[in-house]
């Protein structure tokens, strides 16, 4: 995959979530919010019951995904560092 556009990374990132996030999870997991940066796509995510308001039912110390633009690489981030520190570098 060469030059990762949005729609590639978002599809990316929901299927890594679907794969490896939602099944430890009682409650859907989506997408909440996508960040470009100059070598990848960033994108958050939580429960639709805690965007829904039921805050109870959020996630804690989740990291984002991290999608490479270069390769459509993906990360699940860790939320201990700035995502900014564990972003691809570029090539």
């Amino acid at each position: 995959m060469n030059d990762v556009i949005l729609q590639d990374a978002f599809d990316v990132a929901r299927r890594h979530l679907a794969e490896n996030v939602q099944p430890v999870h009682a409650h859907e997991i989506v997408i909440a919010s996508c960040t470009e940066y100059p070598t990848a796509w960033v994108f958050g995510y939580n429960t639709r019951a805690s965007l829904t308001g039921d805050f109870a039912a959020g996630l804690l110390g989740n990291g984002p995904v991290i999608v490479g633009k270069a390769d459509g690489s993906v990360t699940l981030a860790s939320s201990a560092f700035p995502v900014e520190q564990q972003l691809p570098s570029q090539s």
